[in-house]
């Protein structure tokens, strides 16, 4: 794939090198004496030193020039070389000739040990010229880099309106960029640490969606690369914003046809039709109205999400339940309504089983698969019977509105005042100051249970004799006998309408 605008030669941007020194016009009557392993140290600017302590006068990756004049006799040459090369500077440069310092073989053996180059320069060559050539250098180099930078700026620029796919994305970074380049999403582990990539933070907004990794260049500035990389993550994050947006408009609109049939807005027209099968709805197919939350606290209870994480959860859930329609080949029909996800099922009783044994968030969500549905016209009525129904759900999993006739039973009773009395009677003295709220718990699992003990002592961790002792003081304080089967099934009642929510 050829690039739309030309690049620039990456390598003529890297940073400037003691090697490259050599080269230089000034420095063409230079000497390399000793050091040569520290040739490829990178030289960041030029400075003049007089004093017997260099290190006081420079901050690292000079090249340091001297003539001795200042220090000679004060300290011996082989010192001055190992304060310098202690310093952090990248090379040493002194002149020689007439009454300029001599170079002396301790002073060579001196920046071999520390691989510090150690270059010798006529003394007629005025340093001022030498430390204008190389600012001038470094400032050619600069230049390089701003118009490498701006150019590599322009390409990612322009891929990100030519390409469709995450992956198409990185294929272009990876030929305008020149190397290895990768997309890691956040929640999957990144390859073991490697000295040759590099990593910036995929972020959009303030959600981190993964790491963009790339392979770096020893023969490129790293500051180029890095620039380059953390454009090409901007560049990534825009994308996959935009690709977000565009499905959240899909999902908003699958949300309002939804919202539409369940709130009676079904109108048989050949438009309507016509909308509601571009969305996969079909209205001569039966359907279940079904129903997810997150599980947790109060979070079966409607209520708004107030908090970031329980929205995102919904988000999430909301996602999982999609994919595992489309998983199943069933159009994602769902909307989302305060703390939890509706949508349709086709009622397919291979499909619907097949749906259940790998349900949304089995260990994280509750499900309820809702009741049968012939005709558009009925959703709403079944809509509203499953938001009634889903109250007396309990514990995440799988639940069928079939299965749930006793909840159903007691949410359509009318006389709230005998609901209110009969609780009061069965469950009102759990509520007394002073009774440990572990007496509730016990009594929700004993009723859980069949009122098996030895299963409830199981399922409360407790030893039996502990189980034994708090049933005793559940029928004193309750003043029933749990042994006799119609208390046990008043008690049944009274707690699956308490599961309901207290009659109002």
């Amino acid at each position: 794939m050829t690039d739309a605008l030309p690049l620039p030669d990456l390598g003529v941007s890297r940073p400037l090198l003691v090697q490259d020194l050599l080269h230089l016009p000034v420095l063409v009557g230079a000497t390399l004496l000793a050091g040569h392993a520290g040739l490829g140290m990178v030289v960041r600017r030029a400075h003049t030193v007089e004093q017997p302590d260099p290190e006081r006068w420079v901050r690292g990756g000079e090249l340091l020039l001297t003539t001795g004049a200042g220090w000679a006799g004060r300290v011996t040459p082989e010192t001055f070389v190992r304060r310098a090369a202690r310093a952090g500077v990248s090379a040493l440069l002194v002149a020689e000739g007439r009454d300029a310092l001599t170079v002396t073989p301790a002073m060579r053996r001196a920046a071999d040990a520390r691989n510090l180059p150690l270059l010798s320069l006529p003394w007629q060559v005025p340093f001022v010229d030498v430390l204008d050539a190389i600012s001038a250098e470094l400032m050619n180099r600069q230049q390089a880099l701003i118009v490498a930078s701006e150019r590599i700026h322009q390409a990612l620029t322009q891929a990100a309106v030519t390409v469709a796919t995450v992956d198409a994305l990185l294929d272009r970074f990876a030929g305008i960029l020149r190397t290895d380049v990768q997309f890691s999403p956040a929640g999957t582990p990144l390859p073991g640490p490697d000295g040759a990539w590099a990593a910036v933070p995929v972020t959009i907004g303030r959600e981190d969606v993964g790491r963009l990794r790339g392979v770096l260049q020893p023969d490129r500035d790293p500051d180029l690369q890095a620039r380059a990389l953390e454009h090409a993550a901007t560049i990534l994050a825009l994308h996959l914003s935009q690709a977000r947006t565009g499905a959240l408009i899909e999902a908003r609109l699958r949300y309002a046809a939804l919202d539409a049939l369940f709130s009676g807005g079904w109108t048989d027209t050949p438009s309507v039709r016509a909308r509601a099968a571009a969305l996969g709805y079909l209205p001569q197919q039966p359907y279940r109205v079904c129903l997810s939350a997150v599980t947790g606290g109060e979070a079966l209870a409607p209520h708004v999400p107030e908090q970031p994480e329980a929205f995102l959860q919904r988000e999430a859930l909301a996602r999982h339940v999609a994919q595992r329609l489309q998983a199943h080949g069933v159009p994602a029909l769902l909307t989302v309504n305060l703390n939890r996800v509706e949508f349709l099922l086709p009622d397919d009783p291979a499909l619907v089983r097949r749906f259940t044994a790998t349900a949304p968030g089995e260990t994280e969500s509750v499900t309820l698969i809702g009741p049968r549905c012939e005709r558009p016209e009925d959703l709403p009525a079944a809509h509203a019977e499953l938001s009634r129904a889903f109250r007396g759900v309990t514990g995440p999993g799988v639940h069928h509105y079939e299965d749930l006739l006793l909840p159903r039973l007691l949410g359509s009773v009318s006389d709230l005042a005998a609901l209110r009395a009969f609780h009061a009677r069965l469950l009102g003295r759990l509520d007394a100051p002073g009774v440990p709220g572990h007496l509730r718990v016990t009594l929700q699992a004993l009723v859980d249970s069949g009122f098996q003990q030895a299963w409830t002592a199981r399922q409360l961790g407790v030893h039996l004799n502990t189980l034994t002792a708090r049933v005793q003081r559940l029928e004193t304080l309750l003043e029933l006998d749990l042994g006799a089967p119609f208390t046990r099934f008043e008690l049944s009642l009274a707690l699956h309408l308490e599961r309901l929510g207290p009659p109002r």
